[in-house]
């Protein structure tokens, strides 16, 4: 049996409020400094990343304006190239993406998409043409 998308979609907004909640009040160097902080963040992203993988192809056109693509991408890097994460890149995540992210939960509104097939809601997203 597949998991309901919606659960997906609870997932990043879970994972975007955990990210919010570990970094209030710091600041890019005080969050660089925290080690559990930092970790705790990186690990939220690749559950966003994830996550946003496993939605189906009507919410993520339903959402527009979000980069689902790089949302995944930075979920890739999360986990298989952790020496190469960029601490600008990431605190700008942090400040602006995750509060974007967050603002978007009232355009999905369950009963108006329609459900896909299974294979549909388990599908990930295609590559770019530039391979990424």
């Amino acid at each position: 049996m597949s998991r309901d998308w919606r659960l997906y979609w609870d997932d990043v907004v879970a994972a975007c409020r955990k990210v919010q909640r570990y970094t209030a009040g710091l600041d890019k160097e005080g969050f660089r400094a925290d080690e559990k902080i930092y970790d705790a963040v990186l690990r939220n992203i690749e559950v966003i990343g994830e996550a946003t993988k496993n939605l189906p192809d009507q919410v993520r056109a339903r959402v527009t304006g979000v980069e689902w693509r790089k949302i995944a991408g930075m979920r890739d890097i999360v986990a298989h190239k952790y020496f190469g994460v960029d601490d600008a890149i990431l605190w700008s995540i942090i400040s602006e993406k995750v509060p974007e992210l967050l603002a978007r939960p009232t355009e999905v509104d369950p009963d108006s998409i329609e459900q896909g097939s299974a294979s549909d809601q388990q599908r990930p997203m295609p590559p770019r043409p530039d391979g990424t």
